[in-house]
């Protein structure tokens, strides 16, 4: 929602769909989620960088 990326997990197995523009800060988003970072860190980086666009 954040980036306009949508996002479907099922198992083990995590897709993105989206433009190229929605797509990088959604990944960065995941992986930050994947290192032990909190969630809201992860909505402020997407807020900051979808703002910058």
């Amino acid at each position: 929602k954040e980036t306009g990326a949508s996002i479907c997990i099922q198992g083990k197995t995590l897709s993105l769909i989206g433009t190229p523009d929605e797509l990088g800060p959604a990944e960065e988003a995941v992986e930050e989620l994947l290192a032990g970072k909190m969630h809201s860190y992860a909505y402020r980086m997407m807020d900051r960088k979808r703002r910058r666009v």
